[in-house]
């Protein structure tokens, strides 16, 4: 019985210790504006850059042992980059990137291999050097991005996402040559070998409520009818259209019908 005993202990502290390596995972959320991708590459006459917010992702998180967090990965849908110029962003789908036959550039982390703080509070950022693996134009290669996560608790985040939140900005800076991406010509002029990626993300520990899971017909999160919590559909907690809150149907907190108590 006392060996029972310690092999369940044993085993309840690997669990323990595992459960603080991978850390809390924090998901990004369909459609939200908070998440960006621009890459800026050199040209004779200017420095092209390209935006989009087809980005989503995880990354497992743990702001009481910041170097312990990790698992994650980031999928940026290439052929949604916008440069400003339709005919150049033809040119970039169809003959940069072959988007077509290689529809995503997905960054897999590795490791934390430097983190300026051991653990952060709500409302505090860490800075962070990363190594990870980028799988683009059907190639794999070994890179490094240096990486600020900022991380606020529910009530620090109010009400605009569920959950707690990070908001992590990440920089890299990959050769073309590396994955097997000839140097184009836009529009005539060459552009450079070397290009520089920004990220910008806002991911989520309540991934469920943010997308409207586990909402009932017509709301959810203590409401009636026509609102819910924190969901998406009907309402939410800051507030769509429907009411939210804590409310009744089709209101709540003083408001009329439709509205919500902020």
């Amino acid at each position: 019985m006392k060996a029972t005993r310690l092999v369940l202990s044993a085993f309840l502290a690997l669990g323990m210790a595992s459960g603080a390596v991978w850390g809390a995972k924090f998901e990004t959320n369909p459609g939200d504006p908070g998440n960006s991708i621009t890459f800026d590459v050199a040209a004779p006459l200017e420095t092209i850059v390209g935006t989009s917010a087809a980005v989503k992702g995880h990354f497992r998180f743990d702001p009481g042992n910041v170097k312990a967090s990790s698992g994650g990965m980031f999928v940026v849908d290439v052929a949604k980059f916008k440069t400003g110029i339709d005919l150049r962003d033809e040119h970039f789908r169809d003959n940069f990137l072959q988007a077509k036959k290689y529809p995503n550039a997905t960054f897999t982390l590795g490791k934390i291999t430097k983190a300026s703080k051991k653990s952060i509070k709500s409302g505090e950022s860490v800075e962070l050097e990363i190594e990870g693996t980028m799988n683009m134009h059907g190639v794999k290669h070994k890179e490094k991005a240096t990486a600020t996560v900022t991380y606020l608790d529910k009530e620090a985040v109010g009400g605009v996402l569920p959950g707690n939140v990070i908001v992590v900005k990440a920089s890299f800076q990959i050769a073309l040559a590396d994955y097997g991406i000839k140097r184009p010509a836009m529009l005539v002029l060459k552009v450079g070998e070397v290009v520089d990626i920004d990220l910008t993300s806002r991911l989520t520990d309540a991934p469920k409520m943010a997308n409207g899971d586990g909402c009932g017909a017509g709301g959810c999160g203590g409401c009636g009818a026509g609102g819910c919590g924190s969901c998406g559909a009907g309402g939410c907690g800051g507030c769509g259209a429907g009411g939210c809150g804590s409310c009744g149907a089709g209101g709540s907190g003083g408001c009329g019908a439709g509205g919500c108590g902020e």
